[in-house]
């Protein structure tokens, strides 16, 4: 009598009647995780704390648990990575907003109601100084614009080039907002390709294509959401500086987000040993060609983007 592999009761149908888990494999075709993600869309009752807590602090672990078909406690990878990525897009787009709020003063006019309210610190002036200075050398970048040619274009589309690149320079948001409107769709791409780079570099491993995309999933998954984490903290530590000004009380953050940045290359180290469980000379050897080809496939991935974004509205 066959068992389920999730809580090992016996089986006598497609479903466990201990645990209600399916008896298929999803992990053998693209179909099986994208319908086991829209047969339960939203459903994130107790198994997100159960997901969560591991997807946290056991690299590898839920990757190693959907792959032996112990999957009922969990949510699904796939949307797991695109509920954290909403988030992630969110909390990015929020930081575009307040760094565009920042950027956009007029140092002058700092400078000026600064001064009427007495403040004379001399480090404060002398960076408003280099920020005049920056806002100077970015006014002369529409006349660098108008000397770049890209010679696949032809007359009218090099100008409709230089139009959008004067009012991208105008207001740098615009081209911001304008990639991360993509951002999503390029993840899409990047997910099955850093699959195939973990396919081909753990060959021998015999996995299937889709438990290699799983690890992917869970990897990408965990890294946006502590980089969203350390632009909160982040936002948190200007928000604290500009109300209450340096002190011992922005150091709690700055440890938090010097962990959370060391914790990113070791999280996707551990879950690549945990996962394929190779020696860890091979697993360090792998993880930097991995990387290596991570970042080379998102550098193509956001040149591409940046000039669709330029060249197309």
């Amino acid at each position: 009598m066959p068992q389920c592999k999730n809580c090992n009761a016996e089986l006598k149908g497609q479903f466990c009647y201990q645990c209600g888990q399916d008896t298929g494999s999803p992990i053998r075709n693209v179909f099986g995780i994208v319908g086991e993600y829209l047969g339960e869309t939203g459903n994130f009752d107790g198994r997100f704390w159960r997901t969560m807590i591991p997807l946290f602090i056991r690299p590898g672990f839920l990757s190693n648990e959907y792959v032996v078909d112990r999957r009922a406690p969990y949510v699904p990878p796939l949307r797991l990575y695109i509920f954290i990525s909403i988030f992630a897009f969110i909390v990015f787009n929020a930081f575009v907003e307040r760094v565009n709020f920042e950027v956009n003063g007029n140092p002058q006019d700092i400078r000026a109601e600064l001064e009427q309210q007495g403040v004379s610190d001399e480090e404060v002036l002398q960076q408003l100084d280099e920020l005049d200075e920056q806002q100077e050398n970015m006014q002369s970048l529409p006349e660098l614009i108008n000397n770049l040619e890209l010679p696949f274009l032809k007359e009218v589309d090099q100008q409709a080039f230089e139009a959008r690149m004067a009012r991208y320079a105008d207001d740098p948001r615009l081209l911001v907002h304008k990639f991360l409107s993509v951002a999503p769709q390029l993840m899409f791409i990047a997910l099955p390709l850093f699959a195939a780079v973990f396919k081909l570099m753990y060959w021998r491993s015999n996995r299937y294509f889709m438990e290699h995309l799983v690890l992917a999933l869970h990897t990408h998954a965990i890294v946006l959401l502590l980089i969203s984490l350390i632009i909160v903290f982040s936002m948190m530590q200007s928000s604290m500086e500009a109300s209450w000004g340096e002190g011992v009380w922005l150091y709690p953050l700055s440890w938090m987000i010097g962990l959370v940045w060391l914790w990113i290359p070791i999280y996707v180290l551990m879950a690549q040993k945990t996962f394929y469980r190779q020696g860890w000379v091979k697993t360090i050897t792998k993880f930097f060609i991995s990387s290596l080809v991570w970042w080379c496939i998102m550098s193509t991935l956001v040149l591409v983007a940046i000039l669709r974004s330029v060249l197309f509205d």
